[in-house]
């Protein structure tokens, strides 16, 4: 999987045959076929590990954190953080957003859960008049691609990580697009 996963970022799904795979994992493509009927199969296995692997890492300390804006710059900071800390998982997860896999994705039980927890929180937020009464689709994806545009941002720029003004300055301007 850790093969496959650096092919397809580095070269798409679409360019990345299954022998590719198979001779970058150092493996025959009999023991991939295996473990996977069909290389959709793998992307899906391997989008839903990552996938949640990001929701979890996303709610780390969370019980420790009593306020809203507390809760969000947490999630915010561990967002960003590991999309930092893991670019290769973080960009895969942004291709297959990007692919016609995400409405199948979509529908697993467990990103369900963690989507609906997701949504739930936030409209309770909204209903408390801590978040902007905008749909929630449209207040998820914001979160999403200004996280994605502060991971970019960083991985091109590394120092900028241990800058507590620029930090603070890019927590401001996120929770400024979504507080009420």
């Amino acid at each position: 999987m850790a093969a496959a996963l650096e092919l397809f970022v580095e070269r798409g799904f679409h360019s990345t045959p299954t022998s590719a795979i198979s001779k970058h994992a150092g493996v025959s493509a009999g023991i991939l076929f295996h473990y996977f009927k069909t290389k959709d199969d793998l992307i899906y296995t391997l989008f839903l590990e990552t996938k949640l692997e990001f929701l979890q890492a996303m709610n780390v300390g969370m019980e420790k954190v009593r306020s809203p804006e507390g809760k969000f710059r947490l999630i915010w900071s561990n967002a960003w953080n590991y999309g930092v800390d893991n670019l290769v998982k973080f960009k895969f997860v942004q291709q297959i957003h990007h692919s016609p896999l995400i409405d199948r994705i979509k529908e697993d039980p467990s990103i369900a859960e963690l989507t609906t927890a997701m949504t739930t929180a936030i409209q309770t937020s909204i209903e408390a008049g801590i978040l902007k009464n905008v749909p929630i689709e449209l207040l998820m994806n914001n979160f999403y691609y200004l996280i994605i545009g502060l991971v970019e941002l960083i991985g091109k720029q590394p120092e900028l990580r241990r800058d507590n003004t620029f930090i603070e300055q890019a927590w401001e301007c996120f929770w400024d697009c979504h507080r009420a």
